[in-house]
């Protein structure tokens, strides 16, 4: 139940940054030098006692429920203040959001509860809070960046009736459990609904990117990263769409520049050109680098362990000097030599650190390590350290890519926890490479200690398991869905792909941003679209139409009404979709005037056939495209687009 994140999305400034600044909360830092009086906790934190009374309610409510049913004694106010960061900013800027919309009908009148009470905003939906989660490593983009909530009775007409809000189609593969999709009208950034099919829970996020087909298929909103608050200018684009949201965190990025102004420059960096032991095994090299820092004490020596590619893990605007110069090692020697400032000078390395078994549990464990008690290397396969590079974190890149990365050489991870009082626990992960030879850290991570995560979701969410049953799809679909594909991804022609686009799906393009919305059907859409084919098509690289699952993949979708077509391969899958389930994703419609999905009487198929897939790609889970066809003039053409989102 606790929430098993491996590191933030935009890591500590630099490697023990965060360490200080845990411990500055906890009143355990010495008063800065020379008189200096510095308050840690208003500049790099918010607390309990600054949430507005409806959210300290919320919160409350959450953590007398958890001691309730676990028997605990936590205070709602300690518990919160010992979050973890990602799950204090998502939480905050989803309520944040949720304060700034109002719920009107489209007269502008307030929409009123079923006690007549009329709403304040979208955050009197909310009954109950469940679940808080912000950064998960391994996890899905749908599972991370969101709370799960329990909703008021009238939730679901209320957000049918607003207009506000639009009914969406369902939710096909993601959101497991919250088939129900209702997201903001406004276009983005947008606040998206998923609740469960009763509607009495919901899982409610922040997209700060355009949901737009196909150029969402490559930009950002394809990881977890379109809904984490810190990522990017995902902070400007969130009070742009609900301003007053202030960017408290930003100081936990800032601390090495706070660090150096305290202690000043501590001499000249004279970094070694090559670290002491990295020529040999990779413990032996992770024990140089740990006993130079913690024990020596010699940090240009520690340093010099450090690859160039490790300064991407440096913030910018944090790492150069008043002169202009970049000095990532000056930054990362001041950062260790305030580090050993707080932890003291341990006489072996065995007080200070212990080895700990990395959350990601896809990872295999070495066991040819010499000092396994002070900490756990792991063999980390390319895929997995793209996750963990700092200038990949974030980043959408094809599988192709792999290839080159897998040139690069091999890749360790070392993890440990620091054993210092209140810090026991603060966990590091170093990834680590050979470069000419040498091993070094290319990209590190660092989580703080932290408290207690409750998660009281109901466990009765589960869909119901799929049957294996396929059927049969008309042979001229199946070929003319093959046609398309290999015109858009393999040929790269675009001007035949879209042939088989009908005028029909022109509106999808701009369906959810304001920004650049299509106009409803006209050839105003064709150059957009156009523009979107190519950029999926160019962004996959060369692909041989033998092997088109190199550069897609199906994706299977968890509402059963949708039938498995029996020529689905590993790179789509194709699907006979109920004609209601098809009209409902019709973008001819505007989303203000959509309506729920309503089946009258025995599904109907076979009017209407999908091609359901995704971007093969290396890190987060990408979203799922899905395209609707049927037939005009007796030949089959896509009518309609969607973006199953995370």
């Amino acid at each position: 139940m606790r929430d098993r994140r491996h590191g933030l999305f935009n890591p500590v400034t630099a490697v023990l940054a965060a360490v200080v600044f845990a411990l500055a909360q906890r009143g355990l830092l010495a008063k800065p030098p020379d008189g200096q009086e510095t308050n840690v906790s208003a500049r790099f934190d918010t607390r309990y006692e600054s949430l507005p009374p409806r959210l300290q309610n919320l919160v409350a409510d959450w953590i007398d429920r958890y001691n309730r049913t676990y028997g605990e004694p936590l205070g709602a106010a300690d518990a919160y203040n010992e979050l973890p960061l990602s799950t204090k900013t998502t939480f905050e800027a989803v309520s944040h959001a949720l304060m700034k919309t109002s719920l009107t009908r489209e007269n502008s009148q307030p929409l009123t509860a079923d006690d007549g009470r009329p709403l304040r905003d979208a955050l009197d939906l909310i009954d109950k809070l469940d679940a808080i989660k912000g950064k998960l490593k391994g996890a899905g983009g749908d599972q991370q960046f969101r709370i799960y909530v329990q909703l008021k009775s009238d939730a679901v007409r209320l957000l049918d009736e607003s207009r506000e809000f639009s009914r969406g189609a369902d939710n096909l593969v993601y959101h497991r459990g919250y088939p129900m999709s209702f997201r903001s009208s406004r276009g983005v950034p947008s606040i998206q609904f998923s609740l469960s099919a009763a509607g009495e829970f919901a899982d409610v996020d922040v997209d700060y990117r355009s949901s737009r087909f196909p150029f969402a298929l490559f930009n950002g909103h394809l990881t977890s990263a379109n809904s984490d608050v810190r990522a990017g200018d995902n902070h400007r684009r969130h009070n742009t769409g609900w301003a007053g949201l202030d960017e408290w965190w930003k100081g936990w990025d800032g601390l090495g520049e706070w660090w150096s102004s305290l202690h000043g420059v501590r001499g000249p960096v004279t970094v070694p050109g090559a670290p002491r032991k990295g020529d040999g095994k990779v413990d032996l090299a992770v024990f140089d680098f740990l006993s130079s820092w913690l024990v020596e004490q010699n940090l240009d020596v520690a340093v010099s362990y450090f690859s160039d590619r490790a300064f991407e893990c440096l913030r910018d605007d944090d790492v150069r000097h008043a002169d202009g110069d970049f000095l990532p090692q000056r930054l990362l020697r001041e950062n260790m030599a305030a580090a050993n400032d707080v932890l003291g000078r341990p006489a072996v390395l065995e007080n200070v650190v212990q080895g700990v078994v990395p959350l990601d549990l896809r990872l295999t464990t070495l066991p040819d390590n010499e000092h396994d008690a002070l900490f756990v290397l792991s063999e980390v396969p390319a895929n997995r350290a793209v996750e963990f590079h700092c200038a990949l974190r974030g980043v959408s890149v094809p599988r192709a890519y792999l290839e080159a990365l897998r040139q690069v050489g091999d890749f360790r991870l070392s993890t440990f926890f620091l054993r210092s009082g209140a810090m026991r626990g603060a966990t590091m992960s170093l990834l680590w490479s050979r470069e000419a030879g040498l091993w070094r850290i290319i990209s590190y991570e660092l989580e703080a200690a932290v408290g207690l995560v409750p998660d009281l979701r109901s466990q009765v969410l589960e869909p119901r398991s799929r049957g294996a049953e396929t059927l049969q799809g008309d042979p001229d679909f199946v070929g003319t869905n093959t046609e398309f594909l290999n015109a858009w991804i393999v040929e790269k022609d675009y001007t035949k792909a879209l042939g088989f686009v009908s005028t029909k799906g022109y509106p999808c393009v701009g369906l959810f941003d304001d920004n650049d919305p299509a106009s409803g059907g006209s050839n105003e859409s064709v150059l957009p679209l156009r523009n979107g084919l190519q950029g999926v098509a160019e962004f996959v690289g060369a692909v041989d139409k033998h092997r088109l699952g190199d550069a897609i993949e199906g994706v299977l979708p968890r509402a059963e009404e949708l039938r498995i077509l029996a020529q689905s391969t590993d790179a789509y899958t194709l699907l006979s979709i109920p004609d209601d389930v098809a009209q409902s994703l019709s973008c001819m419609t505007p989303l203000a005037e959509r309506q729920p999905i309503v089946s009258r009487g025995a599904p109907q198929y076979d009017n209407y056939y999908a091609t359901s897939f995704r971007l093969r790609l290396v890190g987060e889970e990408p979203d799922a495209a899905f395209l609707v066809w049927a037939k005009e003039n007796g030949e089959w053409r896509i009518v309609a687009f969607d973006l199953v989102t995370n």
